[in-house]
């Protein structure tokens, strides 16, 4: 239920802001990198004039501590051992940027948003070695940082962020 209202709100927001890029001057970024954990895909669009504000979406992966055998279910007998809370691998999340110019084509912004992700109760068959899944959590986790944006020529943009979720991120991208 969570995610596809962050869905419906996010694409809402991302088509808002799209139309009003037609009007100024916007731009449209793709990119990734890593250092938190893992690596992350990022796509970011937004508008730039005077003040940048931008929205974008993110994929975290790595960092996942279940076995890629688990077994989406709970175990059929009590002969296990539960093993605890276990993260899976990746987190999706959504972040606004606002800036602002500091000298001609460069921008200082902060960022912040959520990511959203999975923890299950992971429990081993003493009976078959097989593990399995007893439960099922999702989790959301605040995100925050900042970065630069910077125009190059008439057509392209270069950004590095860095955050609290993803590490270093660097997009490159076309601007109208």
């Amino acid at each position: 239920m969570f995610k596809s209202k962050l869905f419906c709100v996010s694409l809402v927001l991302g088509l808002s802001l799209f139309l009003a890029s037609t009007v100024f001057a916007g731009y449209v970024t793709f990119g990734g990198g890593g250092g938190a954990g893992g690596g992350n895909v990022s796509v970011e669009f937004g508008v730039a004039e005077k003040v940048l504000f931008g929205l974008g979406f993110t994929y975290i992966f790595g960092g996942g501590d279940v076995p890629d055998d688990t077994l989406d279910y709970s175990l059929p007998h009590d002969d296990y051992t539960y093993l605890g809370s276990k993260k899976v691998d990746g987190e999706d999340g959504v972040y606004v940027t606002l800036g602002m110019n500091v000298y001609k084509k460069l921008y200082l912004f902060g960022l912040g948003g959520v990511t959203r992700g999975e923890k299950i109760g992971l429990a081993q068959s003493n009976v078959t070695g097989r593990y399995y899944r007893e439960w099922t959590e999702y989790t959301t986790h605040g995100m925050f940082g900042g970065g630069l944006a910077l125009g190059l020529g008439s057509k392209f943009v270069l950004e590095i962020e860095f955050d609290n979720r993803r590490g270093a991120t660097g997009l490159i991208g076309f601007a109208w």
